[in-house]
């Protein structure tokens, strides 16, 4: 069973009164990843993004992850990813089998996602039709872990990590939002590009007033999350890092696409794909001639995704911030540890008047000069 800790992270805790002492939690914990480690040669690397333009928006990056999920529900598989819950406070793996289910597993979501019962509907499946499981790293490593051997209908696409921020953060920055806006929240958009896929910001809908859309430099969540204030402990020394993993596919943001792969760049969304396996290949193959696409080198692409290969160090203010999480108001949390500068007070302003990208090139144009 999975118990939430204090901060809203789940554990797995031993039922005592059905424990046979049988050890195979033990072997299975992904914590010890000597048993899911493949020394593999440095994967492939590709820059790629949809065709269609839509679908693009609706993406966090370039719409690898829909291309892959919409192929493998064309041959009667079905796709596991995370979805935001009804109320909107939490986010929890869920199955699609069409097009309309999918919808909800699209785009990023910045919260631990639950996984239920995910790992037992993904064996029993996996017996009989295509599957396409996605997660982080270390819920890619739980599944194989759990599942013991490999799979030949399962593909494996993990997303490139930062951290997994405190759930019970996200329900007070959630009922805050709700109660300003004096409505309950409906949807959630952690990577809105109405500005541009660079400059992404966080888009609430909510019954009670306008969408609340702030800038990732202005909104208080995500600089609590990209500060690293609130991630799970494990996060600062994260076992799933590196080149060899356990998953077929890695997916990203193309960051630092401009210096790799310009040609590719019209600031909607770009996609990183890392390919490990040849199931792997084999997928990305099948999606390839509905994208724009181009093979890069692995370590130059890597450089501008640093959380591929490292974990984040642990801030200093880290214990001090997880223990005000508690005693705060959401508000005031976020004045005592994310103020903003008026450089990014400035940056904000501009963002939410649609003037930073002429700002930006504005400024370019004046330091070439």
């Amino acid at each position: 069973i999975l118990d939430a800790d204090k901060d809203g992270f789940l554990y797995p805790e031993i039922g005592e009164s059905r424990c046979t002492s049988c050890g195979k939690c033990e072997v299975a914990c992904p914590v010890s990843r000597e048993h899911l480690a493949v020394e593999r040669s440095e994967p492939e690397a590709y820059g790629v993004k949809a065709d269609d333009l839509q679908l693009r928006l609706g993406s966090s990056s370039g719409g690898v992850f829909s291309l892959l999920a919409e192929e493998v529900l064309g041959r009667g598989g079905i796709v596991f990813g995370a979805a935001m819950a009804p109320d909107c406070k939490s986010v929890c793996h869920a199955a699609a089998e069409t097009a309309e289910e999918l919808a909800a597993l699209r785009g990023s979501k910045y919260v631990q996602s639950n996984m239920e019962d995910t790992y037992r509907r993904v064996k029993m499946e996996a017996a009989h039709r295509p599957i396409l499981f996605t997660g982080t790293p270390c819920q890619v490593d739980g599944l194989k872990s759990f599942l013991g051997r490999e799979r030949e209908n399962l593909l494996c696409a993990e997303v490139i990590c930062h951290g997994a921020p405190a759930p019970k953060l996200w329900v007070k920055y959630a009922e805050h939002i709700a109660a300003e806006s004096g409505g309950r929240i409906v949807k959630v958009e952690f990577r809105d590009k109405r500005f541009g896929w660079k400059h992404f910001a966080l888009r609430i809908e909510t019954s009670g007033s306008e969408p609340v859309r702030t800038a990732q430099g202005d909104d208080p969540y995500m600089r609590m999350f990209l500060r690293d204030l609130c991630l799970r402990p494990a996060c600062y020394q994260c076992p799933s890092k590196g080149l060899n993993r356990s998953a077929d596919l890695t997916i990203g943001d193309f960051w630092g696409i401009e210096s790799v792969a310009p040609e590719l760049d019209d600031d909607k969304g770009t996609s990183l794909v890392l390919v490990h396996t040849d199931r792997g290949r084999e997928a990305l193959k099948r999606v390839l001639p509905r994208t724009q696409w181009k093979k890069v080198d692995c370590m130059a692409a890597l450089r501008g995704n640093p959380a591929m290969l490292e974990s984040v160090p642990e801030p200093s203010a880290r214990e001090a911030f997880m223990n005000d999480m508690d005693r705060l108001p959401f508000r005031e949390l976020a004045k005592k540890y994310v103020p903003m500068s008026k450089r990014e007070q400035g940056i904000a302003l501009l963002e939410k008047l649609g003037l930073l990208p002429q700002a930006r090139r504005m400024y370019r144009a004046l330091r070439q000069k």
